[in-house]
């Protein structure tokens, strides 16, 4: 379905906290590319690049892990240990 862009809802970072927390719930991992499909499924005016920067901001504040594969990054719920100050992969996280 094409929606007018005066339609759209302007992109902010709850919308991208919640895509990312959602594929992440759902799919244990998600992309830059899955997270802008989705928030345009939802209404939302969003480009790769700002998703992007989205992202990146809100990983660093909520403390999400990644991997980057030189072309993309996959983000994923992670935690620090208290000892090493590393960071993990949450291996009990499986929710399929």
């Amino acid at each position: 379905m094409f929606h007018n862009v005066d339609e759209l809802r302007q992109l902010n970072k709850n919308a991208v906290i919640l895509a990312g927390e959602y594929l992440m719930f759902e799919h244990g991992n998600t992309t830059v590319l899955e997270v802008k499909l989705w928030l345009r499924s939802q209404g939302y005016y969003a480009h790769q690049e700002e998703v992007d920067q989205w992202m990146d901001l809100i990983s660093q504040e909520r403390d999400w892990g990644y991997t980057c594969n030189g072309i993309f990054r996959s983000y994923f719920f992670s935690y620090r240990s208290p000892h090493e100050g590393s960071l993990y992969a949450v291996p009990w996280l499986d929710l399929n």
